[in-house]
């Protein structure tokens, strides 16, 4: 028997599906290998 896709319903009405939660949870799992390369920064930049 084959599963049935199961879809969510946000809280702002955002439709989400089995895909989308296996998608997001194979990207945590590699470390989010398509995020943006963000390197913290000294003191308070908004300031300098």
């Amino acid at each position: 028997m084959k599963e049935q896709k199961k879809t969510y319903l946000s809280q702002d009405g955002t439709a989400i599906t089995d895909e989308m939660v296996d998608r997001w949870a194979d990207e945590a799992e590699n470390g989010y290998p398509d995020s943006a390369d963000i390197r913290p920064a000294e003191g308070r930049p908004w300031e300098s």
